[in-house]
């Protein structure tokens, strides 16, 4: 089953990551984790099943690379999400020296023919103890790989749980929301644990393969341990589908952020459940005060870089604290707009067709759709029913 399951968590990682990187760059972290153990799976099971020797010639060793990235990736995934700070230091490239000494390492079978790696799975299938001494024609037996692979991920899983522990012993947290702050820890302890026992349980079958003269590496993966990591390659993809505001982090406001609150409102807002409340109020003057919504082409891009917050600040706002959507609010302001413009003076000025465009609308028939879906009337029926309105309301 962890061929499924491994394979089903690809195809999600990868769904996942095309909805969502927009929304925090933080999930490329994640999602190379998730391929990279993916992958180690799929190997791990083609090796020990024989299925399928094809296979084993395209996945195995070429990937070996990967391997080394899943603990780095981890690490940084989880440090970004609790800094909610994605920015790497010079000292960071010293996690992605194991990658780059495996992508030495095999440089020699790379540039093989397809039919010696054939040649060569097939002796690694047949035989159970080549993998002790074959050296690839490298530097090194190749079981260092097999077991500092495992090894160095359940090191950079426990130094992950270091990092969630020494921030979770922080309760006094002002600058970031209660409610999303405890579902990221949550979050968090979730993914190192399933780091854990994949690192873990890889250690073990490594360990009993290498140590033992003969094993029947086919009831490896009749392991129920085997089945139970296999639902673990699933249970993070699914959760980001069915949760996607994990991807938000961890936002901080930042002190001083706020361009439009007093001293006084900004100590009172860092001092409440929603430190981001000054955000979401900047936000919404920002579009009272600039009327950037009037401009067709207006996206959330442009309200992000007209602000300079996170794209992901101003999404944890729109669903948390303002509790609409982007395209909706737009959409509102621009009919509220329009309703000024017709009753005023530029209604004898303008066409419809030049309401809406001076509003924001992109075409007539939008302008028209919006408008009657906002107010439940066209505009000309907007028009004639203000009209009569005032007629009952004069004296």
């Amino acid at each position: 089953m962890t061929v499924y399951f491994a394979i089903l968590t690809i195809i999600l990682t990868l769904i996942s990551t095309f909805f969502n990187s927009k929304v925090n760059k933080a999930i490329f972290y994640l999602s190379g984790f998730l391929i990279s153990i993916s992958i180690y799976g799929l190997v791990h099971y083609y090796y020990f099943s024989g299925e399928s020797v094809f296979i084993l010639s395209i996945i195995n060793i070429h990937f070996l690379p990967l391997y080394y990235l899943s603990g780095p990736l981890l690490f940084l995934y989880v440090r970004s999400t609790l800094k909610d700070d994605l920015q790497l230091s010079k000292i960071d490239f010293l996690h992605f020296i194991p990658f780059f000494l495996g992508l030495i390492y095999i440089l020699p079978y790379s540039f093989q023919s397809f039919e010696s790696k054939i040649a060569f799975n097939t002796r690694l299938l047949a035989d159970n103890g080549l993998i002790k001494s074959e050296y690839i024609e490298s530097f090194f037996p190749n079981y260092i790989n097999l077991v500092a692979r495992p090894v160095f991920l359940l090191t950079y899983t426990l130094c992950s749980g270091y990092l969630i522990f020494k921030y979770s012993r922080f309760k006094n947290r002002k600058h970031s929301p209660l409610i999303q702050r405890n579902n990221m820890i949550k979050w968090l302890k979730t993914i190192v644990l399933i780091a854990f026992v994949l690192s873990f349980f890889y250690i073990i079958i490594t360990y009993k393969y290498l140590s033992a003269n003969l094993v029947v590496k086919q009831l490896i993966n009749e392991m129920e341990v085997s089945i139970l990591a296999g639902i673990c390659y699933c249970i993070i993809p699914i959760s980001i589908l069915i949760f996607p505001s994990v991807l938000y982090g961890i936002p901080r406001a930042l002190k001083g952020q706020s361009k439009y609150l007093d001293e006084m409102n900004r100590q009172a807002i860092l001092q409440s459940n929603e430190p981001l409340e000054a955000t979401a109020k900047d936000i919404l003057n920002f579009l009272d005060e600039s009327k950037a919504y009037l401009n067709p082409k207006f996206g959330i891009q442009d309200l992000i870089n007209g602000l300079g917050i996170p794209k992901h600040h101003v999404y944890y706002c729109f669903n948390n604290i303002i509790q609409n959507k982007f395209t909706i609010l737009k959409s509102e302001l621009r009919v509220n707009y329009a309703k000024k413009l017709l009753l005023s003076t530029k209604a004898k000025e303008l066409t419809m067709e030049g309401i809406g465009m001076e509003s924001g609308f992109a075409s007539k028939s939008n302008f028209f759709a919006v408008f009657k879906e906002f107010t439940g009337k066209t505009p000309l029926e907007f028009i004639e029913a203000e009209h009569i309105d005032n007629q009952y309301k004069k004296p």
